[in-house]
């Protein structure tokens, strides 16, 4: 359907989708404001790949996006595990797992914002079936 719709962009508007997908539900998972995930507006992941993702419709060519298109679930959990090392462990709470907290200072320091996107996305490559949101706490 998007392939019709969006002739050159179709796949880019796809992962679009998703990742306004992927916000929801872990909105809806974890709705509380001071759950930081990797989608949350506390933090600029959904913001920097919202950008990047639509950088990309203004090239002609985005073979990062052709790679992730090519990837298999397993090929995914490769690649996001040989990023991040080991996946991150937490603590099972609720709908989440928690894997610590963050204060509103170090939501401003780029080496710390660069170890919690590795812990969020390592721990992903940690989960079964059923989705368990990893999150930081946000102190006050």
């Amino acid at each position: 359907m998007l392939q019709g719709a969006f002739r050159r962009t179709w796949r880019v508007t796809g992962l679009e989708i998703d990742l306004l997908s992927a916000y929801r539900r872990h909105q809806d998972l974890l709705p509380r404001e001071t759950a930081l995930h990797l989608f949350s507006s506390h933090l600029p992941f959904r913001g920097l790949a919202a950008a990047w993702l639509a950088e990309q419709k203004m090239t002609t060519s985005a073979p990062l996006v052709e790679r992730l298109a090519a990837w298999s679930e397993e090929a995914a959990i490769v690649a996001l595990s040989s990023w991040t090392g080991s996946g991150s462990t937490g603590e099972a709470v609720g709908n989440g797992l928690l894997l610590g907290t963050l204060s509103p200072t170090e939501l401003d320091a780029p080496e710390i914002l660069h170890s919690v996107s590795r812990q969020l996305a390592g721990a992903y490559t940690q989960q079964g079936a059923d989705l368990r949101v990893p999150y930081f706490d946000l102190t006050r």
